[in-house]
């Protein structure tokens, strides 16, 4: 038992020093709104607040922390930021999920409290739908003979797609012949023989209905968190937000939201348009400022001022952090005369700064507003041509954030590279976790965990050099994969990491990893190579910019600086000029956009305009900065 540390005796942990505001935050015992620009350090006021809670034990043992963050990678590198600030033991009462995840783990834990007509099967399907898969569950629909007026082609999939969870369960009004479909539709996938069909905001509002319908099930909630982070709180949907209005409205738990009206790029997605103000009135919430910008140079901080009163009139200009000089960062536009010259410049200036400047492929991102794979497959191109590795993200960011995923690549690098002490010590300790290794016996365990392993990683090795380029299918990769899964137990596997217990999620997981693996080592003939490629080493990452929200980089290139990219510009200005404001603020040195006269479409090559999004351009100017008009070069 670790003894509390008195309040008044507390300090930030690892020397991190807090500006004011940070510091009432992280010791607050009411309930709070952040709004805290890029850079600010959000995930370290997060955790150095988790710290405080747990050490001085405000957070009242075996009371327990829940942080909910937005994007699935934030939620691990929370989790992990608090375990490291404050150790292993401490932090087992830290509970980090996504919006999505936390749903759905109340789903599994209680789904048989659910009302029949809303209860899914146990092995229920995660599914993604789109408006070919609505069209046609909408045809195979009988109308009744109420509706025998009307034609089933009457029914917009696309309307019925975008307003299947718009209303809360149990959809008692059945007005429209709209709101007929949207109950069939429910009605349907919960009912499909081999195993319900759920989307994730499908699963929110089940167990947004499971709560109305459970008092003690909320008091159970009450009971168990004292307090509750909110990461990236501008984009929570209106149903993510009463899934937490249902669950702790009118609890005693803390709250702290921390967020930046500025990067609010998720109202495509149902994000609430005023959940600051919303929050605030709900939960009696204080608004405090951050205002420095521990990421960006002073340059780049400057540049993002220049957007801060259109995007947010309340905001307070932020600054740079100390140990800059003024004149340090570089933001830049440059024009091409097509994509085809874009990329053989820049590619020519990546090669440069990787090796003269020594920059690490990883710490420089290539940006797209949408069809990240048309925008970027010349550069990609061309980059192969001076040596370098680019690769399009995409789903590769979630798959590497997966337990089950970082466990599997421990292994493989265990039996396929030497020295990986971190690997090894991590995975014993999960091992011991698994088997209930508890303090008294815990030396003895060890020795005998650490014998299982190396004799198993000596299977594993055999295993894996038995694999060539011309054998090496998903089906092989995935039977290796099997054997670590049966080593390490699955059942006690899933106990320790329930978001697998439920559903086909555990088998889907590990047949992506097979195929992603199986795909690497045949390009590679090399397990080593192929780890390292498959986690993206040395290679420069490529994404969107809704993807690239919450990280950062040295230098940022976004492609396409164009009114194409922009098309909605003129019907939501705001939304996109916070997309133009994330892409910019990833930038810790450089930020570089690009305008191509002629540019590679999903139409074809097509000239380019600015003049929709003339405002933005305008802004730029008058921030200073420089336009490089590559045009005449080629």
């Amino acid at each position: 038992m670790l003894t509390p540390i008195q309040p008044e005796s507390w300090v930030p942990s690892d020397g991190i020093i807090l500006e004011p505001n940070a510091e009432t935050v992280v010791r607050s015992n009411f309930n709070t709104v952040v709004v805290a620009g890029p850079g600010a350090g959000k995930t370290e006021l997060l955790a150095q607040r988790a710290c405080f809670l747990l050490q001085t034990n405000a957070c009242k043992a075996p009371k327990r922390i829940l942080a909910i963050s937005f994007k699935k990678d934030a939620a691990t590198n929370l989790a992990d930021r608090v375990e490291k600030r404050c150790g292993k033991v401490l932090a087992q009462r830290f509970d980090s999920y996504t919006f999505d995840a936390f749903a759905k783990s109340l789903l599994d834990k209680f789904i048989n409290a659910l009302p029949t007509a809303f209860k899914p099967s146990k092995n229920y399907e995660i599914i993604y739908p789109n408006r070919d898969l609505m069209q046609e569950s909408i045809h195979e629909l009988t109308l009744p003979s109420a509706w025998s007026a009307h034609n089933i082609y009457e029914i917009r999939a696309q309307r019925v797609l975008d307003n299947l969870c718009s209303r809360p369960l149990p959809l008692n009004d059945n007005n429209t012949l709209e709101q007929w479909a949207i109950k069939e539709i429910w009605k349907k996938w919960l009912s499909n023989p081999t195993s319900s069909r759920l989307s994730f905001p499908m699963i929110s509002r089940l167990s947004t209905y499971l709560l109305t319908q459970n008092p003690l099930l909320v008091r159970a909630l009450h009971m168990t968190y004292s307090h509750i982070f909110l990461d990236e709180f501008q984009d929570t949907t209106y149903i993510q937000y009463d899934l937490l209005k249902s669950a702790f409205h009118k609890s005693q738990a803390v709250f702290t939201a921390v967020g930046d009206t500025k990067q609010r790029i998720m109202g495509w997605a149902g994000a609430l348009s005023d959940v600051f103000l919303t929050y605030c009135n709900d939960f009696c919430a204080q608004r405090l400022d951050l205002i420095t910008n521990h990421r960006s140079a002073p340059v780049l901080v400057n540049i993002q001022a220049a957007l801060f009163e259109r995007l947010d009139p309340n905001a307070v200009p932020a600054v740079a952090a100390d140990g800059w000089e003024a004149n340090d960062g570089v933001c830049e536009i440059h024009l091409f005369e097509s994509h085809i010259q874009e990329a053989e410049i820049l590619a020519r200036q990546i090669n440069e700064w990787i090796d003269i400047d020594h920059i690490d492929p990883r710490k420089i991102v290539i940006l797209t507003k949408q069809h990240v794979d048309v925008y970027a497959s010349e550069i990609i191109a061309q980059l192969r041509a001076v040596g370098q590795k680019a690769r399009i993200e995409s789903d590769m960011q979630d798959l590497l954030t997966e337990p089950l995923s970082q466990i599997i690549l421990q292994f493989f690098r265990l039996a396929t590279m030497d020295r990986m002490p971190k690997d090894w010590q991590a995975t014993v300790e999960l091992l011991m976790e698994l088997r209930g290794c508890h303090d008294e016996n815990k030396i003895g365990k060890s020795i005998e965990v650490e014998n299982q392993l190396a004799a198993f990683i000596h299977t594993l090795r055999i295993e894996l050099s038995n694999v060539t380029q011309e054998n090496c299918l998903p089906a092989m990769v995935r039977y290796i994969l099997s054997l670590v899964v049966s080593f390490i137990g699955e059942i006690s596997f899933k106990n320790h990491f329930p978001q697998y217990k439920r559903g086909i999620w555990f088998e889907e997981l590990l047949n992506d990893t097979s195929s992603a693996l199986a795909i690497e080592y045949q390009a590679f003939g090399n397990w080593a190579q192929a780890l390292n490629s498959f986690e993206g080493k040395d290679t420069i990452p490529i994404m969107t910019i809704h993807k690239s929200k919450g990280l950062e980089y040295e230098i940022v290139i976004f492609l396409g600086l164009e009114d194409d990219a922009f098309w909605s510009f003129s019907n939501q200005p705001h939304e996109d000029t916070c997309a133009f404001f994330v892409a910019l603020s990833r930038a810790r040195q450089v930020a570089c956009f690009t305008f191509c006269d002629i540019r590679r479409t999903r139409r074809g090559n097509r000239y380019q305009r600015r003049d929709a999004i003339g405002s933005l351009y305008t802004l730029l100017r008058r921030a200073g900065v420089a336009v490089i008009d590559n045009r005449q070069d080629s």
